[in-house]
């Protein structure tokens, strides 16, 4: 271990940003899904971004910012949808409500743009805690943007607000557990009211007011996590009681007792058990924007790190992954997806990329023995990617997608090496905006067989497989328009690394020369068509 930084990223590759998956190779056993899919004719929002994770009575919970259009504009809403399993999800609900604010607490610049009753817009770098009495708590901050450059976690906001998540994921009322006080509000200025026609004052009362004895507890005990607090120092920036200026750090326990802590842009600080500040850098091997960095002990002892090793924050690829049995000496990067689906709907600050990344924090407990890490896609859509053991497969499956597996129950003695495939997978691809994915990592097998099965398809696009050496580079690529397609490779040499299955054979990807900050990109033509599809199977033997 090296005691003069707080990590060290070993032997990084060199990232080529003309590739989605940074020329990296990828990370096996890998099973991805989309949980949000926008589309604006269903009345759908198009900016979701910054998603939450945790998990609470036997489901997982995901919490994130869903806005009409546009980064901090209005109106903005925080959502929260669960899962039993992480690939399917309900639909989601209104956690924290677009709301107005009364400015004239209000101390920040251009505050003459504000109205006195202006939109409240939401923010957060935490969401979940769980209690030591067993109440989940979340929370949110709501802040003011005078116009699209001014961040509502810029340290002028209004307050913090919290609800309790009950065991059959209702929600209690809200409560303020926070006033931003060294910003300008207090509990005689902090007044929230209904954005409807009639802007009705809203009764939102300090928490301590709460008839659920349980639940103020449940409040206090959070807000004496000073650590576990420095996630709100953004929002309220001038409150002198914060020990770190790093933005959106991520807390975890290494294996010496210490804590670390991993910000943007590379930032980050180690704390001993106490909270006392050990080390306050800028990472040097840790090479990254301003994107969130996300770290995490594993559910078997180990340690991962998951990040975009780029600076290059308009275009946040690859999503990489980086594994430690320390968590402070980190190595072997790999992609953990293959692609990012193209960018949608116009909107003004839509990075581009996979980003955003979280986990379970460690104070939350966890779900289940697999790594759970959900992250936004350009900041329109809502994925979560589960990291298991496996090392045969990564799967990558959009919302508007049908993925269905079957392994041959007949005995390996009992099977017929020509006839009896090992896997199968039907697919079912309804999105024309995005493709399901299959990698398959025949580990050393001499001889590699597949065939593909196209049973209908509403355009010429075909399925797609590539053949992948260990440097990331295509073999053989071979696209199935229709029929039977068997298709086989000699791998006595051992060069092939993965076999991909694109469900489309062209789909026009974002490239660094496009960019999605600024509101320049347009629509994408097929953002909501309805009637693509493309049926299929994939036989592995």
């Amino acid at each position: 271990m090296d005691d003069k930084h707080i990590i060290n990223c070993n032997d990084v590759p060199e990232i080529d940003m003309t590739r989605q998956d940074g020329g990296l190779e990828h990370k096996a056993g890998v099973y991805t899904y989309q949980i949000r899919r926008s589309c604006r004719s269903d009345g759908d929002y198009t900016y979701n971004h910054a998603p939450m994770l945790t998990a609470f009575n036997n489901r997982l919970v995901l919490s994130y910012i869903s806005g009409k259009r546009d980064e901090h504009g209005a109106p903005d809403e925080i959502v929260y949808t669960t899962s039993k399993d992480g690939c399917v999800w309900d639909k989601e609900k209104v956690l924290f409500p677009y709301m107005l604010a009364d400015t004239d607490g209000y101390t920040g610049p251009d505050k003459e743009l504000l109205p006195k009753k202006a939109p409240a817009i939401v923010h957060f770098r935490m969401c979940f805690y769980k209690a030591s009495n067993g109440k989940l708590i979340a929370t949110t901050f709501y802040g003011f943007s005078p116009d699209s450059h001014r961040a509502p976690n810029n340290g002028y906001g209004a307050a913090r607000l919290v609800r309790e998540v009950y065991k059959d994921y209702t929600l209690s009322d809200m409560y303020i557990i926070k006033y931003n006080e060294a910003g300008g509000f207090n509990g005689d200025n902090t007044i929230f009211y209904s954005p409807e026609g009639s802007n009705e004052q809203l009764d939102i009362p300090y928490y301590v007011h709460s008839s659920d004895k349980e639940f103020v507890k449940a409040c206090d005990e959070m807000l004496s996590k000073k650590l576990i607090l420095e996630q709100w120092y953004e929002e309220e920036m001038y409150d002198k009681s914060y020990k770190t200026h790093g933005r959106a750090v991520s807390l975890y326990e290494d294996a010496y007792g210490n804590i670390v802590g991993l910000c943007k842009k590379g930032e980050g600080y180690l704390f001993d058990k106490e909270g006392n500040v050990l080390i306050d850098e800028k990472i040097p091997s840790l090479i990254t924007n301003t994107a969130k960095v996300w770290g995490q002990k594993t559910p078997d002892g180990n340690y991962i790190i998951c990040y975009n090793p780029t600076t290059d924050g308009s275009h946040r690829w690859p999503l990489a992954v980086m594994e430690s049995n320390d968590g402070r000496e980190y190595y072997n990067m790999k992609a953990l997806i293959p692609e990012i689906p193209p960018y949608k709907y116009q909107g003004n600050i839509k990075n581009l990329g996979a980003q955003y990344m979280r986990g379970i924090c460690s104070y939350n407990g966890s779900f289940d023995k697999n790594v759970w890490i959900t992250y936004s896609c350009n900041k329109e859509d809502i994925w979560i990617s589960k990291l298991t053991k496996d090392n045969k497969y990564s799967i990558m499956k959009p919302l508007w997608c049908d993925i269905n597996y079957e392994h041959n129950p007949k005995p390996y003695s009992d099977r017929d090496k020509f006839t009896d495939y090992d896997d199968k997978y039907e697919i079912i691809d309804r999105d024309a905006c995005a493709r399901a994915i299959i990698e398959y990592f025949p580990q050393n097998k001499d001889i590699i067989r597949l065939q593909v099965e196209v049973d209908r398809m509403s355009d010429d696009n075909g399925v797609k497989v590539q053949f992948v050496g260990k440097n990331n580079k295509i073999i053989q690529e071979v696209v199935c328009i229709k029929g039977n397609t068997p298709i086989e490779a000699d791998n006595r040499s051992g060069d092939i690394n993965s076999v991909i299955i694109y469900s489309k054979n062209i789909l026009k990807l974002n490239t660094i020369d496009d960019d999605g900050r600024h509101s320049t990109l347009p629509d994408m033509p097929e953002s909501e068509r309805k009637d693509y599809y493309i049926q299929f199977k994939v036989l592995i033997f």
